[in-house]
């Protein structure tokens, strides 16, 4: 059955390739600030205010939510035909849905992850030669 991770403290260990970084964060970037773009200057306030509390969230549970599915267990024909008598592959959809629909929030947020990196990079070579 599949798996939702809630990973909170270890934002995955391992270092991405260069070109995976670089695609990311300007991918991420670009995405977030197009995103940011759609609250037009007419709109009122109160709708600015609940779409941006709205966004915020879907990019907490980005965050947060890493869903596994088990690609095994999707039901008849690899998932094109719903399995009635099994319950499991009925999650293990829901599980993928949820997948496709954190995607592009996650890479959002990992543009920002990467961005918080390269800066922290950037000031720690800057000041490598100063002693305290």
């Amino acid at each position: 059955m599949g798996l939702f991770e809630k990973t909170v403290n270890n934002i995955e260990e391992r270092q991405p390739s260069r070109f995976r970084f670089w695609v990311v964060l300007i991918i991420g970037q670009v995405a977030f600030w197009y995103v940011i773009g759609w609250a037009k200057d007419e709109d009122l306030i109160q709708n600015k205010l609940v779409w941006f509390i709205t966004f915020g969230v879907y990019l907490i549970l980005a965050l947060i939510m890493r869903p596994k599915p088990d690609y095994s267990n999707m039901g008849w024909l690899k998932g094109l035909i719903d399995n009635p008598f099994r319950f499991k592959d009925d999650i293990n959809r829901m599980s993928v849905l949820s997948l496709i629909i954190l995607y592009p929030g996650r890479v959002m947020i990992d543009s920002f992850i990467y961005l918080l990196q390269l800066i922290a990079s950037f000031f720690l070579y800057l000041f490598k030669d100063v002693k305290i």
